[in-house]
């Protein structure tokens, strides 16, 4: 049996894997206006839930995970092309994202015991929309890269059959 005072407030924390949906604006390396949906999976630690509480709170998600993933959300996608956030990077951009997010966070902590707050265990780029002249300007050149592409394709077959004539030219000569 143990006495809880009136002016003790007990506090529930989910320790299951959570996640956040979000959008963030951020803006590119050539300084073009990009829209990134992202999830978050994460969860407290259990061994530092005491600290959590004492040090950040109940509502630890807006106060911590939320600003730190902003901030290095749009620190991260600065660094790159629209082109690479497209479809090239994109599991390498998460997984920067995710290890600067978890490196921010263990510099907040204030525990003695060198372990983080909150785990994060998976940060995904669900959507990433781009100014319409910008996926234009892509479908343009994969377009364009496959007409090049078929183009050599012809020039190829051509060249084989220059030499196929040359050989039959040979064979009728002879």
């Amino acid at each position: 049996t143990s006495i809880i005072f009136p002016w003790d407030k007990m506090y529930i924390y989910n320790l299951r894997l959570q996640k956040v949906d979000t959008l963030f604006h951020a803006i590119s390396s050539n300084g073009l206006m990009i829209e990134v949906s992202t999830t978050i999976r994460y969860r407290p630690n259990p061994k530092h839930l005491t600290h959590l509480h004492k040090n950040i709170g109940y509502d630890y998600v807006e106060t911590l995970v939320m600003p730190e993933m902003g901030s290095h959300i749009r620190k991260i996608i600065s660094k790159y092309e629209p082109e690479e956030l497209y479809a090239e990077k994109r599991a390498i951009i998460e997984n920067e994202i995710r290890k600067s997010i978890v490196d921010g966070i263990k510099t907040i902590r204030e525990t003695s015991y060198g372990q983080n707050y909150i785990i994060i265990d998976e940060l995904l780029i669900t959507n990433i929309v781009l100014p319409d002249q910008v996926i234009n300007a892509i479908e343009n050149k994969e377009k364009t890269k496959q007409l090049s592409l078929a183009y050599n394709f012809k020039i190829e077959i051509a060249e084989k059959e220059k030499i196929r004539k040359q050989i039959e030219a040979e064979g009728i000569r002879n």
